[in-house]
């Protein structure tokens, strides 16, 4: 199970993946992207996110190989 959380406000989803980046989902658009915990675009429409929430949802990721 993948860490999720809503933000409320702009109700954004970020997902944690199992890489350690987050997949962030606007419902309001339906646009999406992928970031890095630091706040960069990987992929995606989406070239913004909140940068508390990225960390946060990708502080919990742990590497499996360490």
């Amino acid at each position: 199970m993948s860490k999720k959380l809503v933000q409320r406000g702009t109700n954004m989803i970020f997902t944690l993946l199992l890489d350690g980046n987050v997949f962030v989902e606007d419902p309001a658009t339906g646009q999406s992207g992928v970031f890095t915990r630091d706040g960069l675009p990987v992929s995606g429409e989406l070239k913004y996110a909140d940068q508390v929430m990225l960390d946060y949802v990708a502080g919990a990721y742990t590497d499996a190989e360490k």
